[in-house]
């Protein structure tokens, strides 16, 4: 793994997109995950990918969230093979995430359930550092102002709708 002290445009980044049934790990499901490399500070577009999953219960309100309905999850993988498949990409990478507290417990609830063990990898918080970059500019934390919608306005990114996100997975926060 690299060091804290390590130049970012040496580091293999693998960021990480999820859905969820609901913000509590506790109760809620993962219901799919999608990821792209980022390699020597450019995204490889070739290593994109995004994987629906099984829900053992109802997606319930993720319908009209995320647009994932029960109908759609029926054929998907099952969620031990894409946590497997998940860590063997992930493997020697820094994860990405915007929200990494909640997309890590349901990774971390995923992994103890089949590996007995929680994920053990490095990982950035783009919610995290957008807070505080605001705090430093003095900017008011208006609500909302750290959804990833509201991000990719500040920083003039394209907007994308439901299941048009960047590297293919539906819905955003």
């Amino acid at each position: 793994m690299p060091s804290t002290s390590s130049d970012w445009r040496r580091v293999s980044y693998l960021v990480v997109d999820e859905e969820m049934s609901s913000l509590d790990a506790a109760t809620g499901e993962l219901l799919s995950v999608g990821w792209v490399m980022v390699e020597s500070g450019s995204i490889v577009l070739g290593t994109a990918e995004h994987h629906l999953i099984r829900a053992e219960r109802s997606v319930g309100q993720s319908a009209t969230i995320q647009h994932l309905r029960d109908f759609d999850l029926i054929d998907a993988a099952s969620v031990d093979r894409i946590l497997t498949h998940f860590l063997e990409v992930a493997a020697g990478k820094v994860l990405v995430f915007h929200n990494a507290a909640l997309d890590l417990a349901f990774l971390n609830k995923i992994s103890r359930r089949y590996f007995n063990a929680p994920l053990l990898m490095p990982a950035v918080d783009t919610l995290a550092q957008e807070e505080l970059l605001l705090r430093r500019r003095d900017a008011p934390l208006l609500p909302g102002a750290l959804r990833l919608q509201a991000c990719r306005e500040r920083y003039q990114l394209p907007h994308f709708h439901g299941a048009q996100c960047a590297v293919g997975c539906p819905g955003y926060r």
